[in-house]
């Protein structure tokens, strides 16, 4: 494994903000009849450009991350925290860019709430149609590490290959936890929003799978379908969507059974059951899958009943079947892998390891065609272990 090289403490230029959200305080007032409008966070967190202050630099808990080229860079963001050691209210989601794919990070700004009895968490990196880089998070309030609401926020960087960064427009979408968005070949842009049922949701109306059509000039957030539920086993579903080559979508969520799996031939209006995913042994956690340019399918899990085995593999029929997984990391304690597609062939796989302790936001890079035929031989790289 190489050594990690993340420059923490350079500062950057200053990286403004235009921020809007509907509401007008940090939680506003009721607007939509559902009675809990004055527990949701309503404003966006703040953008903090001082990446020496140890108040964000220097963490006692990091993890679950995000990956995504934009600008000519790799962008990679994940949250942490540098009082309670946890997930918890105070947390603050952490932006770093590589200017030579991934080998070497500089961590850019932080994304926080003064309030700490709020929380922003897992962070969603994007390339937007216009090259702007999305960076979605979720918020929740109340001194609550889950406040059964949640806020999903999208923050908007127009030239990523700047480096004075401009955050031009940043807003909540709607309730819930934001998954990667996927463009279509039609020019939609979906993104899934989870409004979990674990704990109890405020608005059990809104709770679910639920897809959105985003529009990316006003950033309007259209619901347009739902996944079904798993009865029994539903968690966090944390759910990730693609398309396939025949234009169908193949999607994944979380149960506390593993993965289940779902599909989508109507641009993700309507979903089949989701039905466990039989193909691999797959933990209570996180995956992610996404489409190469040629209708591929890109899967990055864990290939065990718990979190280690993180691997990868490749299906070419829209996930009716999958290669032999090429295995990334065997370690404990690993888990939350997303998927960049780098020069060439190459893959760059994101992940944690052991959180509270070892806080490893790592990177590992295989080549794809090594992938497709089971030879793969990753190199390791630690971005982060503040």
């Amino acid at each position: 494994m190489r050594p990690a090289r993340l420059v923490a403490s350079l500062l950057w230029p200053l990286v403004m903000c235009a921020c809007t959200s509907p509401g007008g305080g940090d939680e506003g007032s009721s607007t939509d009849g559902s009675g809990i409008g004055d527990r949701r966070v309503r404003t966006p967190a703040q953008v903090i450009t001082n990446t020496s202050d140890p108040k964000y630099a220097v963490r006692n808990f990091q993890g679950i991350p995000s990956i995504q080229r934009a600008g000519g860079r790799t962008w990679a963001a994940w949250y942490g925290d540098s009082v309670r050691g946890a997930e918890g209210p105070g947390n603050f989601v952490v932006v770093a860019s590589s200017d030579d794919s991934g080998r070497n990070w500089a961590e850019r700004f932080y994304l926080a709430y003064e309030n700490t009895a709020n929380r922003a968490f897992d962070p969603q990196l994007w390339e937007a149609p216009d090259g702007a880089l999305w960076v979605l998070y979720t918020a929740s309030g109340s001194d609550l590490t889950f406040d059964g609401i949640f806020g999903a926020f999208i923050a908007v960087i127009d030239d990523p290959a700047s480096d004075a960064v401009i955050v031009s427009r940043s807003i909540r979408l709607a309730d819930g936890v934001p998954g990667k968005p996927v463009q279509l070949r039609s020019g939609q842009i979906l993104l899934p929003i989870d409004y979990w049922r674990n704990p109890a949701p405020r608005d059990p109306g809104k709770a679910g799978r639920n897809i959105f059509e985003i529009d990316p000039n006003t950033l309007k957030a259209e619901h347009i379908g739902t996944i079904p539920d798993s009865p029994d086993v539903t968690f966090f579903d944390e759910t990730s969507i693609a398309e396939c080559a025949d234009g169908s979508l193949f999607g994944l969520v979380r149960t506390r059974e593993g993965l289940h799996e779902t599909r989508s031939m109507d641009a993700g209006r309507t979903w089949t059951n989701a039905t466990k995913f039989m193909h691999f042994v797959t933990p209570d956690s996180r995956a992610q899958v996404r489409s190469t340019r040629n209708g591929e399918l890109v899967l990055a899990f864990n290939n065990a009943p718990f979190r280690f085995n993180l691997s990868v593999s490749i299906s070419s029929d829209c996930a009716n079947t999958w290669g032999s997984p090429s295995l990334i990391d065997s370690r404990s304690v690993t888990s939350y892998p997303q998927i960049e597609f780098l020069e060439g062939n190459e893959l760059a796989v994101i992940y944690d390891r052991n959180r509270s302790s070892d806080r490893e936001i790592l990177i590992g890079f295989v080549d794809k065609t090594d992938v497709a035929n089971n030879s793969a031989r990753p190199t390791i790289s630690v971005i982060s272990d503040q």
